[in-house]
């Protein structure tokens, strides 16, 4: 089990959205971020802590998917794409 490719994943979706990369610190608040949303799917626990750090809401797969048909992705839909397949590798019950 791998918890650091879906950990980065998460990490390159916050610095997309705010435009710069996150410090050291940032990083921290966002993996206490993760860990405090227990009990949610790990997909979920992202977007919870993504939204938390940037109060911002990142795509849903099936935003992305009725946008794919009618237009070409954006880097962000890629990110997004990423983090929901490292999520679907790991157990349930992991902890980050």
């Amino acid at each position: 089990m791998n918890t650091s490719r879906y950990i980065s994943a998460v990490f390159a979706i916050v610095e997309n959205m705010v435009h710069m990369k996150i410090s050291d610190q940032g990083r921290v608040v966002v993996l206490n971020y993760l860990q405090s949303a227990e009990g949610l799917p790990i997909a979920e626990r992202a977007r919870a802590a993504i939204y938390r750090y940037t109060d911002l809401k990142i795509p849903t797969l099936d935003e992305i998917k009725k946008r794919h048909g009618q237009q070409e992705l954006e880097k962000l839909d890629t990110l997004v794409l990423r983090m929901e397949y490292e999520a679907k590798r790991l157990p349930p019950d992991t902890e980050l």
